[in-house]
């Protein structure tokens, strides 16, 4: 049962690490320079590899297609919204 949810555990967790530190830098002692905050946006960033691992490989069931996580026009409209989204900060 496990091995089912570590694909959506793997996804969260980057969206989330990655996310994050945009909140609470601003609260953090030295903000962008502190230790947590870099380490949880590394995390992000090392989580989105694991889970495109994951699916390929080792997911008995995959939480998203194989087929869409390597279509290019998923993968380039994600990019630009996530471009778009940047661009407002």
């Amino acid at each position: 049962m496990l091995l089912l949810v570590i694909g959506i555990i793997l996804i969260t967790a980057a969206f989330s690490l990655i996310l994050l530190p945009f909140s609470i830098a601003t609260y953090a002692p030295d903000g962008w320079a502190s230790g947590y905050i870099i380490a949880m946006e590394v995390l992000g960033v090392l989580c989105l590899p694991a889970f495109y691992a994951w699916e390929r490989f080792f997911s008995p069931v995959q939480f998203l297609n194989w087929k869409y996580l390597t279509e290019p026009t998923i993968i380039g409209s994600s990019l630009l919204y996530c471009a778009m989204f940047i661009s407002i900060l």
